[in-house]
């Protein structure tokens, strides 16, 4: 529309064809979206807005969805004359909003895969996974509240946001016999809900006339859980294998109802009155299988900044961490098991073996010394899953960059506005880790592809390298 005035409106369309795997994927997406703002003396600002889409890869029938949204915000320190001395900015800010979501392509119908070649023949498989003509968009609905104050003409700032999200008819494959030609159905299920904070710290604890320190601090915390699950023709059942490892079929990543998203079900130890239950060749017993052995959300995560400027030379590094979260490591199962880890020499146990401590059945206390291959092979993540999950929590010098902004005569030479000549390196110092032998902010570098399961990840790479940006 050329002119909507107070009110914005757009009408679009998108569409996509995405090449992938020696695979063609096409979609697309109609959608018609309007706004409209209001605002008082200018401090009090009403937002709402609602959007309708049309997804080609949702079944005739369900494949439009509504979703409004709406926000109310107050910029409090526009009234408060008395206080403009320290507060130089303070906002509070409310919104409520829907959301609609579709699935990928090829998802109502049956889909075959690309064609592929048996000696020169060519054949054509069908898509494991049986398409569902029933299937409904997920919706979402959330709620936050923030507040933003900068303070001593923002040399001080805090951003601080509460976030609430329920998300219903949760898009998912379910497992199915392979007796009936597929491994999994997709359709609707279950209940989530999402709910966290996020904080932002600004600083300038030193302002000179030529050299200036500014830090920035980043933390967010979620919390989610799976509130229901709606398995068609199953209403008892309470848990849904998101995906499992394929090589012994043992860990895998679950939705339990209760549960946070997303948990590690495997082996665990068992215990009698808090000890570990050994049997008579000192080989620690593994519990039922399917127990729940971690949990692959974060406690925390964030990240630090610090920028020194110095006239043309701007110096800043970025420090990211992590606290919690579990995760199935394979790198450590199999070289604990082969012994080609440092920890299966450490301290001569290859000639003096390892004494395990424990309890035997009956709750008799036992030590026993292990050779170290029948203790590697036997007390570690081949038949103890627990054994090999380790806590994800680290700290990682992430970036360093020196900058210098080159000089005026130079920019007015080549008719620009800005330019600037960096050399900066990343992933160069991982700080601590509670895991060893993986980088634990790296593992989904991996052949496994399946969150909280690290399969063989490579190393982190440092690189380094030299950036050139001119603005005109």
């Amino acid at each position: 529309l050329p002119d909507c005035g107070w009110i914005d409106c757009l009408l679009f369309a998108a569409g996509g064809v995405v090449r992938f795997d020696n695979k063609t994927v096409s979609r697309d997406l109609q959608s018609v979206y309007g706004n409209a703002q209001v605002s008082f003396n200018d401090y009090l600002y009403l937002d709402v807005s609602a959007r309708n889409d049309w997804s080609s890869t949702l079944p005739a029938g369900n494949n439009s969805y509504f979703y409004p949204a709406g926000s109310l915000s107050v910029i409090f320190s526009n009234w408060m004359a008395s206080a403009s001395k320290w507060l130089s900015y303070g906002k509070v800010r409310a919104s409520v909003a829907q959301i609609g979501s579709d699935t990928d392509p090829y998802r109502t119908e049956v889909a075959y895969n690309a064609a592929v070649l048996f000696g020169s023949n060519p054949y054509i498989l069908r898509n494991p996974s049986l398409s569902n003509s029933k299937l409904k968009p997920e919706r979402s609905n959330e709620i936050e509240a923030g507040v933003e104050v900068k303070f001593l003409q923002n040399r001080i700032g805090i951003d601080f946001t509460f976030y609430n999200r329920i998300t219903n008819g949760l898009i998912m494959p379910l497992s199915v016999s392979n007796t009936s030609g597929y491994s999994s159905f997709l359709t609707n299920v279950g209940k989530s809900r999402n709910r966290g904070v996020e904080l932002q710290l600004t600083g300038t604890p030193l302002q000179l006339e030529h050299f200036s320190w500014a830090i920035g601090i980043n933390y967010a915390a979620n919390r989610s859980i799976l509130l229901a699950l709606d398995i068609p023709n199953n209403p008892s059942i309470d848990r849904y294998i998101l995906a499992t490892e394929r090589r012994r079929n043992s860990v895998s990543v679950a939705a339990i109802v209760g549960q946070p998203l997303f948990v590690l079900t495997g082996t665990d130890y068992t215990y009698l009155k808090g000890e570990k239950v050994v049997d008579a060749n000192g080989f620690y017993v593994p519990s039922d299988k399917n127990q729940v052995i971690g949990y692959t959300q974060p406690d925390f995560v964030g990240g630090i900044t610090n920028t020194f400027t110095y006239k043309g030379v701007v110096l800043s590094g970025l420090i990211d961490f992590q606290k919690g979260g579990n995760f199935f490591s394979y790198t450590n199962m199999y070289g604990f098991a082969s012994g080609m880890l440092q920890e299966t020499v450490a301290n001569n146990i290859r000639e003096n073996g390892i004494d395990v401590s424990g309890v035997l059945a009956d709750g008799t206390a036992t030590t026993t010394r292990l050779t170290a291959p029948r203790y590697f092979k036997n007390n570690f993540g081949t038949r103890l899953n627990k054994a090999n999950l380790y806590d994800g929590s680290y700290m990682y010098l992430r970036e360093v960059k020196l900058g210098y902004s080159l000089p005026g005569n130079w920019i007015q030479a080549i008719h620009a506005h800005k330019a600037t000549l960096s050399l900066y390196g990343r992933n160069l110092w991982l700080i601590s880790s509670s895991s060893p032998n993986v980088d634990p902010s790296n593992i989904i570098n991996s052949d496994s592809n399946i969150i909280g399961i690290e399969g063989g990840a490579l190393p982190s790479v440092r690189s380094f390298g030299i950036n050139l940006n001119i603005s005109f």
